[in-house]
């Protein structure tokens, strides 16, 4: 059995799957977010929020969400972290990872933040919380509205968290590669 057919969310898909020989694939048609749950907020409304996930208001506070595949560059970003904090010491960077920290047959986040030694500045979601669903979109969108800044800098297909954060008012960080490149806009 195979897919009637395949519609892409980006360009950078629709032109992967051409490339491999497929015949059933669609005009991409972009993911969208609904504003009435990303939208800009002021995070000095959002204490508790701050609070749960190890953000400070002095601080860079720095948040990667995604699922944990092996195909995305958790550990370069992590090592771009700890390569900030030895360059700029003055400056207290915060990080909360919404991920799994440790699924088998995954990467091991918590051994990776250990390796760069991201241990003392790292928060991450309760692991029963995640396993039984995760947290709800508009709890999402508060996290993202704490951040100063969100990494995405591995290969995404799709970009949901890109998407979100820019709705949010909140800088994204991505590569040149995968769909980052079509859905970061400068200024958004």
């Amino acid at each position: 059995r195979f897919a009637w057919r395949v519609v892409p969310w980006t360009k950078w898909d629709y032109d992967h799957f051409k490339s491999h020989g497929l015949t059933n694939v669609a005009s991409p048609i972009p993911i969208g977010v609904e504003p009435k749950i990303w939208y800009p907020k002021d995070r000095a409304e959002l204490p508790k929020v701050m609070q749960s996930i190890g953000f400070e208001p002095g601080a860079f506070n720095l948040l990667i969400i995604g699922a944990n595949q092996r195909r995305k560059y958790w550990k370069e970003q992590l090592e771009g972290i700890a390569l900030f904090r030895k360059a700029h010491p003055e400056v207290k960077v915060r990080l909360y990872f919404h991920t799994f920290v440790t699924v088998q047959g995954e990467h091991d986040i918590a051994n990776m933040i250990q390796e760069t030694g991201l241990q003392d500045i790292w928060k991450y979601p309760d692991q029963y919380v995640m396993s039984q669903g995760g947290l709800e979109e508009r709890q999402l969108a508060a996290i993202t509205n704490c951040a100063d800044l969100v990494l995405q800098a591995n290969l995404e297909g799709w970009g949901m968290v890109t998407s979100q954060s820019q709705a949010c008012g909140v800088p994204v960080l991505g590569l040149s590669e995968g769909a980052a490149s079509e859905i970061i806009f400068f200024g958004a």
